[in-house]
């Protein structure tokens, strides 16, 4: 398939690029429409970009075989943070490439996670969150924060991540959701089949 001309460069517009101010210190840090946030060069304070988009992908009805998921349909019971999470799922993609079979596994335990959520009593963005993270849990810190998460998100659902790739047991209701998804993923098999832990940080083979 043909790269989309909505996420290749070289058919942007002048204005899919654009400055933004530094809070803290006023340095004019560059954005790519694409960019969620960056640090800045200068004082290294994350700066958020507030034109950030994916394009066409919200609306395209190519975008699922584009992306390799369906945009719209990554949906939060409960829960104010959709974007945030759609945020992750392309910054994962990114990240680890669009044909990594632990980006295919994630997404699919994603989607069992979001089933079990309109059934059990737990934190949506955190279980979801740790679901697609748990395949890289080292990616969290970075992709987290790129996506807007806070900084006490980020360190919750860090370690919900870890203690999920280690299959260590679940401690909360939270953990306990995440792990059912991910069983029912594995319990699938194919490829999701092939994503097994080695340990926290290092990668699936």
């Amino acid at each position: 398939m043909l790269k989309c001309p909505g996420q290749d460069p070289q058919f942007w517009k002048p204005e899919d690029v654009v400055e933004v101010p530094c809070a803290r210190c006023g340095y004019k840090v560059e954005f790519f429409k694409t960019d969620a946030r960056l640090r800045c060069p200068q004082c290294d304070r994350q700066v958020a970009n507030p034109t950030v988009n994916i394009g066409c992908a919200q609306w395209c009805e190519q975008a699922s075989r584009c992306l390799g998921f369906e945009p719209t349909a990554l949906d939060l019971p409960g829960s104010s943070g959709e974007p945030l999470v759609k945020r992750l799922v392309w910054g994962l993609r990114m990240a680890l490439g669009p044909e990594d079979p632990r980006v295919t596994h994630a997404l699919r335990a994603f989607e069992h996670a979001q089933s079990l959520l309109q059934q059990q009593d737990a934190l949506p963005r955190r279980v979801l969150a740790s679901v697609l993270l748990h395949v890289q849990p080292s990616l969290a810190p970075r992709l987290l924060e790129e996506a807007g998460f806070a900084p006490d998100e980020v360190r919750s659902i860090q370690r919900a991540a870890t203690t999920l790739h280690e299959r260590k047991a679940a401690h909360d209701r939270d953990l306990e959701v995440a792990l059912k998804a991910d069983l029912l993923t594995h319990e699938e098999g194919g490829v999701a089949d092939t994503v097994h832990r080695t340990g926290a940080g290092q990668q699936h083979t």
